[in-house]
């Protein structure tokens, strides 16, 4: 259920990115700790991007979702990216998409 829940809100939200001109480049990027929902190209910037999905509200701030240590792996992950596709001199960012019922409720740049 968890699983279908976060495929949903992931389409959910590359639909809200390619509506603002993002380019999807890849979806479930994985290494051995971390994992990439999203990773995305908007005009000259990667952009790393963690989708949570929800179907009850939440009473907590989306920024209170990034625990440190979440932030640590997705900055692992996006250079584990980097260095597998030898992309270097790039301009990248770290994002947060928060999906309620289906509708992209907060979308957070330049988390850090």
């Amino acid at each position: 259920y968890l699983r279908q829940k976060g495929d949903k809100g992931e389409e959910t939200a590359i639909r809200y990115l390619q509506r603002k001109g993002y380019a999807i480049l890849a979806r479930n990027y994985h290494i051995r700790y971390a994992e990439l929902d999203i990773i995305a190209k908007f005009k000259q910037t990667l952009v790393f991007i963690e989708v949570k999905a929800y179907d009850k509200p939440q009473f907590i701030h989306p920024l209170e979702v990034m625990t440190k240590r979440k932030l640590k792996r997705m900055y692992l992950a996006a250079s584990a990216y980097l260095q597998d596709k030898g992309i270097t001199n790039t301009d990248c960012r770290l994002d947060l998409i928060i999906v309620y019922r289906d509708k992209v409720t907060d979308h957070l740049e330049g988390l850090s």
